[in-house]
């Protein structure tokens, strides 16, 4: 982004943890150390997910989606470490912002 000079838009939609289920291989199954092991070397993170009727098809919920203001983004050819850590934690910030701003209306009060 930095590289481009696009603008980021923060985004947080609520309600969107409802459409699908999930597990993931880990205690008490087995420990989390060889699930990191597993994870590395084939990947992935061990899970499943499912939706609708156990498909991967998501499940109907209401997901109710708050944009923010976009953030201007200066371009740089060749940005620091330090730039993208700064932007991103504007980012972070700007959703975090949108959550607390929206929560109440959105059933997380």
């Amino acid at each position: 982004v930095i590289q481009t000079g696009a603008q980021q838009v923060p985004a947080y939609s609520f309600g969107q943890t409802r459409t699908y289920s999930y597990w993931k291989l880990g205690p008490p199954l087995c420990s989390d150390a060889t699930t990191a092991r597993l994870s590395k070397i084939i990947g992935l993170a061990p899970m499943a997910f499912w939706g609708r009727w156990g498909t991967p098809m998501p499940r109907q919920e209401k997901i109710h989606t708050v944009v923010g203001k976009a953030i201007p983004v200066e371009k740089r050819a060749d940005p620091t470490n330090e730039d993208v850590a700064a932007k991103l934690e504007e980012f972070i910030g700007a959703v975090k912002d949108l959550f607390e701003r929206h929560r109440g209306e959105n059933g997380y009060g």
